[in-house]
């Protein structure tokens, strides 16, 4: 309970935004409580042991929100943040000097890479300061004559809780394996100084999307920035440095454990083999190829490349055997269990799920079989004392997934087990106890992966059923082989035995990815779904392990029960009333999302009706197809996608068809006029758009000026151009004008549709005909992320007019969007940028509009909450607001 109360202390800091004076408050209670439960000692809980209980929870829930808003204060200190480019706008490159934390060559993509994490101590603007290295850190500063250049104006970083992430990669890009320079070949420890541009992650500015910039800070990195080897200077080795750290030394031995571990066990293995060792052994993903990734997780076993409590609880079994199979007695097996264990964890990078089952296994020790400690008290234990160090865990889902699978095998194991028994006679031996544990954790981490991936796989069960056995010959083996590698004949013998092992391993898992209906497909979950789904698995293992221990035997029997069971019921209600007004009122409104995409567009329209398949107008670029992807599946309920409209053939407009066209949901793909099948059209005509749709089996319509479509739920839209006798230019000059109508409210789409193009529209019959119909709101969309050769002023203060002015813009070189259409438009009409403010969402019936936007986070910690933009409270200074009388 103590750790249930902390962790939704921290958890309601996460939703809401909580100062850190908390912490006082809950000191008195936690004082108070302590008094209440001394006096209330062999009282029987009675009315004052109730209070005095609910004080001490309450002082927990108090502390967690306080440690969770200590930490984000902490990290949102760090003064590099005012130094991070945001979206489009730029900020000048900085020079800092820091020691390497993190080191790892990345070769999975086509260009191969050096990732380094990297903890500034120092910094400075001056773009000379790489003359001399930083204060106090020994090693060459790079080639030249520093004596004849100007002191560096080297600043320390106070305080230095932030890293940096940095992607060095070869000038061009450099191809897959292509080694970068060895003077880049780091540890952690060394010392380097380099030229970058910090940058703030992307990936969070659309309504539940995941944020990428949150799972970096969680793990401290604030910044991230792509540099070319020349301008990374190692300013010291490992050796050169004075007086390095014990927790530096300990990291550069596992490094070194690590590597050479692996380079023993994979030794003469395809490389394809060796990736999948590496990825089972210790988590490392860097060398595995997508397409073996979507195998293991269509199988439903994504976890095992992902060091957990099986790992940890494998290579501990594994080395307590040894010691008793040697004769030694069980306090030097213990210890060699529990070493062992723990340089595990060090060699797989103390990953949240690895430190909770190490943190499990040193408690258990700790306290003594003897004592029969309940390892559920042990297993909550191990969450606060992990949440206490760091309460931005609790948002990792790799820890949600390990506490939950942990949690439900302690609650609900015995009484699966014997339900198991019951039913059928060969279910009551080791077959219905790995069956058990298999339901058990699969039930307990449904919400989480419901949540997290929409999908449930269909076979997750019969995989997990039969992996384990074969998970411990695995490590087994490749333990075996680094041991011995060095007795000559042992590793002629080990190394066709794990060949075999990798082989029938990957085989099981193709022909289990390969069933039919592998993969069952879920709605997305908003929170107050996630907690009627929780609940409702919590009360289902509940029923189900009825006849197994009581989860609280200090308390009287069937008191831990009902408390237990109202909360559940409230919080479910509770779920339910805040869900009821969205459900009622979202089947008769328009949504429509302008999304954010990165440099291109996107617009997802979802018409009136409860789970109605979305359309998209324009896909953006292909780099943000997994972003588009995963809104389109969490706006539209699961529904997806069935019509694309394409404005116009260039990359940040149709990249990401491809993977919206894979989804198998898309029917109909609209496009210009110019949209030809014959060979010899310019590359970026639509005819790869056309080829891509016939794969898919989606029909291609063709829309031109004059056109109208007309859908039931009284959404329609008309294009005014271009005409099918223009002159096709395959550029920005082919864009559809879109025009989309909906009771008294426009929309107006308009690709990238350049001045002179601008000037043609306004001639037009249709832009006349919508001109003339007075609506009563007007939305534009602007042409080409707002750049300078699609701002005409005229446009928007003679002509359209618009109330509401949407740019869709991400980082880019061409300076989009320009300066002084941001200050024009800002002036006349309300503007929204996505790469500044997130997604654009628009709610109406018709009448009346209601417009927010879903800005980030400065560090992607804290929960997007929407903030309104339409209908504007009041009229700013200087802005002329358009009459809609």
């Amino acid at each position: 309970m103590v750790a249930g109360a902390w962790a939704g202390g921290v958890g309601f800091a996460y939703c809401f935004p909580t100062p850190a004076w908390p912490a006082s408050l809950g000191s008195l209670l936690l004082a108070l409580s302590v008094l209440g439960l001394a006096r209330w000692e062999g009282a029987g809980f009675n009315t004052a042991g109730k209070v005095a209980t609910g004080l001490f929870l309450l002082a927990c829930s108090l502390g967690g929100a306080a440690s969770w808003s200590c930490q984000v204060e902490t990290l949102e200190g760090w003064p590099l943040l005012e130094y991070r480019s945001h979206g489009a706008e730029r900020r000048p490159p900085i020079w800092i000097a820091g020691e390497v934390q993190e080191s790892r060559y990345d070769t999975s993509g086509e260009t191969s890479r050096h990732e380094l994490i990297l903890r500034p101590d120092y910094w400075a603007t001056a773009p000379l300061a790489a003359a001399k290295p930083a204060p106090g850190k020994p090693g060459p500063a790079g080639p030249g004559d520093p004596g004849n250049r100007p002191e560096p104006d080297w600043r320390p970083v106070r305080p230095p809780t932030g890293r940096v992430l940095l992607l060095v990669t070869m000038p061009g890009g450099g191809q897959a394996n292509e080694p970068l320079p060895g003077d880049l070949d780091l540890l952690p420890g060394d010392r380097v100084e380099v030229l970058v541009e910090l940058r703030r992650p992307d990936g969070d500015g659309n309504p539940g999307e995941f944020s990428y910039a949150g799972y970096l800070a969680r793990r401290r990195i604030l910044a991230l920035g792509y540099v070319s080897p020349d301008l990374v200077r190692v300013a010291g080795k490992f050796t050169k440095t004075p007086g390095p750290s014990t927790r530096t030394r300990i990291l550069r031995l596992a490094v070194h454990l690590r590597e050479e571990w692996l380079e023993r066990a994979g030794r003469g293995l395809p490389r394809s083999s060796r990736a999948v060792l590496s990825g089972l052994l210790v988590g490392d993903r860097r060398q595995m190829d997508q397409k073996t990734e979507e195998v293991f997780r269509r199988s439903g076993l994504s976890h095992l490349l992902s060091v957990s409590g099986l790992h940890v609880g494998l290579v501990a079994a594994l080395l307590f055997q040894l010691a008793a199979a040697l004769g030694w007695r069980a306090g030097i097996a213990k210890t060699l269990m529990l070493l062992g264990a723990g340089v595990y964890v060090l060699l797989c990078g103390a990953s949240p799920s690895a430190v909770r089952a190490a943190t499990m296994v040193g408690l258990q020790m700790a306290v003594g079989e003897e004592r029969r400690v309940d390892r559920r008290q042990v297993w909550a234990a191990a969450g606060l004392a992990m949440l206490a160090k760091d309460p931005l865990l609790l948002h990792d889902l790799g820890f949600q997934l390990s506490f939950a699978a942990t949690g439900g095998i302690l609650f609900w194991y015995e009484g699966f087990r014997g339900k198991l028994a019951g039913w059928h006679r060969q279910l009551s031996g080791r077959a219905g106890q790995a069956l058990a544990v298999t339901i058990c954790a699969q039930l307990a981490t449904l919400p989480f992966i419901w949540s997290a991936f929409g999908e449930f796989p269909t076979y997750g069960i019969v995989s997990n059923l039969l992996i384990a056995p074969g998970m411990g010959v695995l490590l087994s083996i490749a333990l075996a082989r680094a041991l011995l590698a060095v007795v000559p004949g042992v590793d002629f013998l080990l190394q066709p035995l794990l060949d075999l092992t990798l082989r029938a391993l990957l085989a099981w898992l193709g022909f289990i990815a390969n069933c039919p209906a592998g993969v069952i497909h879920l709605p997305p979950l908003s929170l107050p779904a996630l907690v009627i789904v929780a609940m409702a698995a919590g009360e289902l293992g509940g029923m189900m392990a009825a006849r197994g221990r009581r989860p609280f035997p200090h308390l009287p029997p069937g008191g831990g029960q009902r408390p237990g069971r109202r909360v559940s019921v409230g919080l479910t209600l509770l779920a339910l009333a805040t869900s009821l007004p969205t459900w009622a009122g979202s089947s008769r409104y328009l949504h429509v999302y302008f999304l954010d995409v990165g440099q291109g567009d996107a617009a997802l329209l979802i018409p009136p009706g409860r789970r109605s398949p979305g359309m998209i107008v324009d896909t953006g670029p292909a780099y943000s197809s997994s972003r588009l992807i995963a809104a389109a599946r969490c706006l539209t309920g699961g529904a997806g996608v069935d019509t694309v409209i394409l404005s116009h053939a260039h990359d940040d407009h149709t990249g990401g068809l491809a993977s919206l066209l894979a989804t198998g949901k898309v029917k109909k793909v609209w496009i210009g006029p110019d949209g030809r099948e014959e060979p010899g059209v310019a590359a970026n005509s639509f005819l790869q758009v056309v080829h891509l749709a016939h794969e898919a089996g989606a029909t291609v319509n063709r829309l031109e000026a004059g056109d109208r479509v007309n859908w039931p739920s009284g959404l329609s839209v008309v294009c005014c151009s271009p005409s099918k006798k223009d002159q096709p230019a395959n550029g920005n000059e082919d864009s559809l004008v879109l025009i989309f109508r909906y009771g008294r409210v426009q929309l107006l789409f308009t690709g990238d549709v350049p001045v002179h193009g601008q000037r043609a529209l306004v001639a037009t019959r249709e832009f006349r005909e919508a001109l003339e119909e007075q609506p009563a709101i007007r939305v534009v969309k602007v042409p080409h992320h707002g750049g300078r050769s699609a701002w005409w002023p005229a446009f928007y203060t003679t002509y359209y007019q618009p109330d509401l002015a949407l740019v869709s813009v991400g980082r880019n070189p061409f300076g989009h969007p320009a300066r002084e259409l941001g200050e024009e438009l800002g002036r006349r009409t309300v503007l929204v940028r996505t790469d500044q403010q997130g997604c654009l969402q628009l709610l109406t019936d018709g009448q009346r509009l209601q417009a927010v936007v879903w800005p980030p986070d400065l560090l992607g910690l804290r929960r997007i909450r929407p903030r309104p933009v339409w209908p504007p409270r009041a009229a700013e200074p200087g802005r002329q607001v358009r009459s809609t009388g």
